[in-house]
């Protein structure tokens, strides 16, 4: 009986001490600067796409029509877009 409990012990002290080892075996590795590049590139194509749509809409007569209408100054406008950023982008750039 004596052996029983000391091989359970020592069965339950290797199983504690080996889980965290497969736990860090298991952690993510960190990010490789290929991989920050590639999403960096990846967000900025994003926010010129995003851009790109803003003035495409700017330019089209109707909404220059409607901008004249409200004396909205399209070229000012279409600066603004440069300034845009974020959530405010991609409301923008969603509609």
């Amino acid at each position: 009986m004596r052996f029983l409990k000391n091989a359970l012990v020592v069965t339950l002290t290797v199983s504690f001490l080996a889980a965290p080892v497969r736990v860090q075996a298991q952690a993510p590795q960190a990010l490789t600067p290929g991989a920050i590049e590639r999403a960096l590139l990846e967000r900025s194509a994003d926010v010129a796409a995003q851009r790109g749509a803003i003035y495409a809409a700017l330019q089209q007569t109707e909404v220059q029509r409607v901008a004249a209408r409200l004396g909205v100054d399209v070229s000012r406008a279409e600066r603004a877009v440069a300034t845009l950023g974020g959530v405010e982008l991609n409301q923008m750039a969603a509609q």
